[in-house]
């Protein structure tokens, strides 16, 4: 008896040291924590979470938008995630190789569910995307025309700001599609890659400028430029002395940010009026 309780401790012993949540080396503690801030920065940079944040009446009420709608989405991608992971699994059961993990959803409709389910499933996927892609295009052009277009040129007149808008969406709707044909990386590459530019490039001078209305403008767009560079020049060649692509662009930005604050004049001084009634 004491023989079969000793190889039963060996088993759990050796199955317990296989199980490596960093990959046996192929991820990092600090990588892990970086894709985290990437993660949650690209929900806070979002132009929707702005918006939400610029309506609220008060810090107070901003702050539990920001954590209740945290808490929602990392609930909603934790489901997906594991929906992608129960597709892999279903299909391998089944005996359906996936030689690219982008194909794996592809095949899960055509070669696995009915295809009357495969038909709404995909009806609904497309409905998704339409929607999706038709109010991130509008956005990005008012965007565009409104929030940058406009602070440069303060008088600009209705017309030329929706000639701007209208040319902004045209352009970054060509270059979407562009991508979409011939995609450079994997969806969750791209991903990757889209968290680290939006966090790099927006997290902290965005909302140091919705909070802290002083900061010059030009400190802030500079911090974004050089975020969003900084950024995307350390994830391409790998990050830098160990350091995280995200960590670099955020950290870059911040420095930027704080040297312009100090050594440009301020453009007014205190909170917005929309946050002077906070209790924080």
């Amino acid at each position: 008896m004491w023989g079969v309780h000793c190889h039963q401790y060996r088993i759990r012993r050796d199955e317990f040291s296989e199980r490596r949540p960093l990959g046996a080396g192929a991820y990092t503690l600090i990588g892990v924590v970086a894709s985290i801030v990437a993660f949650f920065g690209t929900i806070f940079t979002e132009q929707n979470m702005i918006v939400r944040i610029a309506a609220t009446k008060d810090v107070r009420t901003a702050k539990i938008h920001l954590a209740a709608s945290g808490v929602i989405l990392s609930v909603f991608y934790t489901a997906l995630v594991i929906l992608g992971g129960a597709t892999t699994v279903a299909l391998g059961n089944a005996g359906l190789s996936i030689d690219n993990i982008d194909n794996a959803f592809p095949t899960l409709i055509t070669d696995y569910v009915p295809t009357s389910i495969g038909v709404v499933i995909i009806l609904a996927v497309m409905s998704a995307i339409l929607s999706t892609t038709d109010t991130r295009l509008h956005s990005t052009g008012i965007t565009t025309a409104r929030d940058i277009y406009s602070y440069f040129r303060p008088n600009a007149s209705d017309e030329s700001q929706l000639r701007v808008s209208r040319t902004a969406t045209v352009v970054f709707g060509i270059t979407a599609t562009a991508a979409a044909v011939n995609p450079p990386d994997t969806i969750i590459g791209l991903y990757n890659l889209r968290a680290i530019l939006l966090t790099s490039a927006f997290l902290v001078p965005v909302y140091t400028a919705l909070y802290l209305s002083g900061v010059n403008g030009w400190a802030v767009l500079a911090s974004i430029v050089v975020g969003t560079v900084l950024g995307l020049a350390a994830n391409f060649f790998g990050g830098g002395l160990g350091i995280p692509a995200t960590f670099i662009g955020v950290g870059s930005a911040a420095l930027v940010l704080l040297v312009g604050y100090y050594a440009l004049p301020n453009q007014g001084s205190g909170p917005r009026r929309e946050y002077a009634t906070s209790d924080d």
